[in-house]
């Protein structure tokens, strides 16, 4: 049975498309997992990641939307990842205007090939809108990426909101897995706010956060973190993080 994971946040700049990818390789290099990739972010960053500079081929996320899909073609990167990917055209900002009703169509098209995956990782867009609402529709459980600062609280909140939305309408298996902290040092600021993240939203939040910033940056050019010069320690928090995620989905499903 296939897992299907997406990291979404409605800020931009928090990690999910970091994440994401790299939660990818995890699963497709250390796990050997089978796994297909999603990038429904029109910006397109984790299929220029994934792809390291290979052009994009195969179906793009914004034809999941289409009422008719003569074929769904995946393009396979030099990880081994399966990718349906995004690149900026014009064409994947016109999503947000399709009717409504077409955000049920990517869970109908993907629905045909999960058989093929233990895994489908999906990147959402920062934004609500039909992208990130088909998205959710496909999604058995959903990671939040923050930040810590004083917003951090009301920008959950706003986000919750939606997946709860989400859930009572049109996915009602759709599972809140948990925030995972980015970059954090623990300032006095980021302590006072991950305390109220965990008082506002209690038992959600990931024990293992990721400190070490600029190995990740340098794996953002298309490399699992692993493989990084200088990179062991942001490895391991990343893999720690990725093992802590793993075991919430088990305990779930």
């Amino acid at each position: 049975m296939s897992t299907v994971i997406s990291f979404t946040n409605q800020k931009g700049g928090v990690g999910k498309t970091t994440f994401s990818t790299q939660l990818a390789y995890y699963l497709a290099t250390t796990k050997k997992k089978k796994v297909l990739f999603i990038d429904m972010d029109a910006q397109g960053s984790a299929s220029e990641t994934l792809l390291a500079g290979t052009a994009l081929t195969g179906t793009p996320s914004e034809h999941l939307f289409n009422n008719d899909l003569d074929s769904l073609t995946v393009q396979t990167t030099e990880q081994g990842i399966d990718l349906i990917g995004s690149n900026q055209s014009a064409e994947a900002y016109d999503v947000e205007a399709l009717p409504i009703e077409q955000v049920m169509n990517p869970h109908k098209w993907v629905s045909s090939i999960l058989k093929n995956y233990d895994y489908v990782i999906i990147d959402c867009p920062p934004s609500l809108g039909r992208r990130l609402i088909g998205s959710l529709i496909l999604t058995d459980f959903v990671i939040c990426p923050i930040k810590l600062s004083g917003y951090a609280v009301s920008g959950l909140k706003s986000l919750f909101s939606t997946l709860i939305q989400v859930q009572n309408s049109v996915n009602p298996n759709l599972k809140i897995l948990g925030i995972a902290v980015n970059e954090y040092q623990g300032t006095a600021v980021q302590r006072d706010a991950l305390n109220a993240v965990n008082e506002a939203l209690p038992g959600y939040l990931f024990e293992s956060k990721i400190r070490s910033r600029s190995p990740i940056d340098i794996a953002s050019r298309g490399k699992p973190i692993a493989e990084v010069r200088n990179g062991q320690r942001a490895a391991e928090e990343l893999h720690d993080l990725f093992e802590e995620m793993l075991k919430r989905i088990a305990e779930k499903q």
